[in-house]
């Protein structure tokens, strides 16, 4: 399976002109309205991405953090942390080799085991995810590891620290759009450990924009 390329950024729309006596919607807190990125909703209910389940939570997370895939403008998948995946046995097998210039907004570079440890978080039973079920089931070993019955997922094998192996129980050409939802996103274990119940006040993500200041009910 040849991943498609990365598309080409797409270039920022020209701000309009404000309002006559209006506020000037070109600049906000000091920063020109190209580098800013405005999302006019709700507060999200929660910035970690193995919980996330409502449109608003979404909309933050797929900006803070990201997955080994994604879906491009057009909806189709490319290549996200990894650079280049490989289907063996006829789709059972997903060999991933991540990009080695990915980094969390930290600095530390991502490794396989980041991306393991994010899909065992994930469906850890005692952190009860709304939506681990429905799109990580397909993986070997999920399905004994949120009953209980396992405490690892026997389908997640790191080969070394860029690559990593994913063997799910069936061919499905859908599995691989499956992993672009944020419960299959890559969460930094440093972060998460560090910050309690709320670590994901202050997340630490390798998506495309950072949060600089959250202000409760602002």
């Amino acid at each position: 399976l040849t991943p498609t390329p990365t598309p080409s950024p797409v270039p920022s729309p020209t701000p309009t002109s404000s309002p006559r006596n209006g506020p000037d919607i070109s600049v906000l807190a000091g920063l020109p309205r190209t580098e800013t990125l405005v999302l006019a909703e709700d507060e999200p209910r929660s910035l970690d991405p193995a919980l996330s389940q409502d449109i608003t939570s979404h909309l933050y997370v797929a900006h803070l953090f990201s997955g080994l895939v994604r879906l491009d403008e057009g909806l189709r998948l490319a290549p996200d942390l990894a650079k280049s995946w490989e289907a063996l046995d006829g789709g059972r097998r997903y060999v991933f080799r991540l990009r080695p210039e990915a980094r969390y907004h930290n600095g530390r570079p991502v490794t396989a085991q980041d991306v393991a440890y994010s899909l065992e978080r994930a469906t850890d039973p005692a952190l009860d995810s709304p939506t681990a079920a429905t799109y990580l089931s397909d993986i070997l070993g999920v399905p004994d590891k949120l009953a209980g019955r396992a405490k690892s997922i026997s389908g997640v094998r790191v080969m070394d620290n860029l690559t990593l192996e994913i063997a799910i129980d069936a061919p499905k050409p859908y599995f691989l759009a499956k992993l672009t939802y944020p419960v299959a996103y890559v969460v930094n274990s440093e972060n998460v450990r560090a910050g309690g119940t709320e670590w994901w006040r202050e997340p630490d993500g390798t998506g495309p924009f950072m949060l600089k200041e959250w202000k409760k009910d602002e």
